[in-house]
């Protein structure tokens, strides 16, 4: 039997059906499952938040709970560490030769900052042969760039306000 709860309610809910549970943690794009259960008694309780992991073990922790990465789960398998963990997106906005505006795109396993996504499009351009012979500092003028860099957590609020779309 599962028992699907808010994450708010995620604590109470164990606390209320399993005794000492040890909690697992599985994260799917910007989306964590937080899953305990009893096997004995066949009692699974889930829930799903875009909240970070470390503040979900944080708050675990906090309330003494043991917690696991893994997810208890009904014959499906589990994706590989490769596929589930954080993505950033870095986006550029830039002036091309013309003046017409540009958009950049790409996507980052750990939080960039601005100087960093500004380095790799800077390497993308050279390397492709966008730019010919500019340094970085040129390019930074001449482009005039505006960088954004999108969160898992953005990315899976963005996700909830379009799912009826």
């Amino acid at each position: 039997m599962t028992l699907q709860v808010p994450f708010r309610n995620f604590i109470s809910a164990v606390s209320r059906h399993l005794e000492r549970p040890l909690v697992y943690l599985h994260r799917d794009g910007a989306t964590t499952t937080v899953s305990a259960a009893d096997p004995g008694r066949g009692v699974v309780v889930t829930s799903t938040t875009d909240e970070s992991l470390s503040k979900i073990k944080e708050r675990l922790d906090h309330e003494g709970f043991s917690v696991s990465d893994g997810q208890w789960t009904e014959g499906h398998a589990l994706q590989s560490e490769e596929e589930r963990q954080e993505t950033y997106i870095g986006a550029v906005a830039y002036r091309t030769r013309d003046e017409s505006p540009g958009l950049w795109l790409d996507a980052f396993p750990s939080e960039p900052t601005p100087a960093i996504v500004l380095q790799a499009i800077y390497s993308e351009f050279e390397t492709h042969g966008e730019m010919g012979e500019v340094s970085f500092e040129e390019f930074l003028r001449l482009a005039k760039p505006t960088v954004v860099i999108v969160s898992p957590e953005q990315v899976a609020a963005f996700l909830r306000q379009r799912a009826g779309c």
